[in-house]
């Protein structure tokens, strides 16, 4: 009831998306607009020794880690991508997946009790929230990562497991598509059995291959979403502004 004046009185509205734009526009707001995406630091060197105890521990056997980071929340679609791995899991023994994140405590119980179920559940691990230096070493120890969500504006966790160069699982509603058009993230729907193909592939895939993919994702980040290029799109819509 109020905000709708002071949105139709704006000099420029900034969003993330396209998908942010078509969502602005089907409101009815006219513009102008600029599209400027969420920025991310790319890594430093990191030592493993600050990630949680079972990422240690599963790097130290050989394991490989496919790394899920963030909230945990049902439009995460979290549940799909556990009964996805514990499909796939079976015939790759090597692979363990890992959710790192905070939530409700009734919807994290219930994401154990499905892995618990399952015929993997020694494979699949929730070692609670990470931040700050643990955060940087869990992403740095992973060998995949996937978001499997439902709906998305713009996830940083995805930004950010580029900028690990980490070959990535997502669905189209992370709103992020240049990580298809380069080659860095496999495309999957939300449906438990487009998820299991997504990670079939990327379990059977290569060292090497896995690794191309990653450099695509580094070389994404640098190129649109490092914090010297969003700061000078972010000028130049000041200065057009002014």
């Amino acid at each position: 009831f109020y905000e709708r004046r002071a949105l139709r009185a704006l000099g420029c509205l900034h969003v993330n998306t396209v998908s942010e734009l078509e969502s602005a526009r089907a409101f009815g707001l006219e513009g102008p607009f600029c599209i400027i995406p969420n920025g991310v630091a790319l890594p430093g060197p990191i030592t493993m020794d600050k990630a949680p105890a079972i990422v240690q521990s599963i790097r130290a056997a050989d394991g490989q880690i496919m790394l899920q980071l963030g909230r945990l929340h049902p439009k995460k679609n979290i549940a799909a991508a556990i009964e996805a791995f514990a499909q796939i899991a079976p015939a790759h023994p090597n692979w363990h997946f890992v959710i790192a994140g905070w939530g409700d405590d009734g919807y994290r119980k219930a994401l154990e009790q499905q892995a618990q179920n399952s015929q993997v559940a020694s494979r699949i691990h929730f070692p609670g929230p990470v931040f700050g230096a643990e955060k940087a070493a869990t992403l740095a120890a992973a060998h995949a990562f996937i978001l499997a969500s439902h709906s998305e504006g713009f996830p940083m966790a995805i930004l950010e497991a580029f900028a690990n160069a980490l070959p990535v699982i997502m669905t189209r509603h992370c709103n992020l598509h240049s990580g298809f058009d380069v080659g860095a993230a496999i495309d999957v729907g939300p449906e438990a059995r487009d998820v299991a193909r997504g990670m079939a592939d990327m379990f059977a895939a290569t060292d090497r291959d896995r690794r191309a993919m990653g450099a695509q994702g580094r070389g994404l980040v640098e190129q649109r979403f490092s914090w010297d290029h969003v700061a000078q799109d972010m000028r130049a819509a000041h200065a057009w502004l002014l």
